[in-house]
């Protein structure tokens, strides 16, 4: 079984204030979206990939998000 690692993500008022990976992470990108309104309905099984906007905003399946990227050191 492979071994357990922790991501805390913390949010407040709808934003990512931070994020912390345990010590023993490998390297991990991890990409947080922030959706304009709530997000209604299941995710597709096979969703397309995000459309990058002119404004720096992304829009998929579920709506259009702005996001942020982490990565562990």
């Amino acid at each position: 079984m492979a071994e357990r690692h922790s991501i805390l993500v913390r949010i407040q008022n709808g934003h990512v204030t931070s994020i912390q990976f345990c010590e023993c992470c490998l390297p991990v990108e991890v990409e947080v979206r922030t959706y304009e309104s709530d997000v209604q309905g299941e995710t597709r099984s096979k969703s397309r990939p995000p459309k990058l906007l002119g404004d720096g905003r992304s829009q998929d399946d579920l709506g259009t998000y702005t996001a942020e990227y982490f990565e562990s050191e």
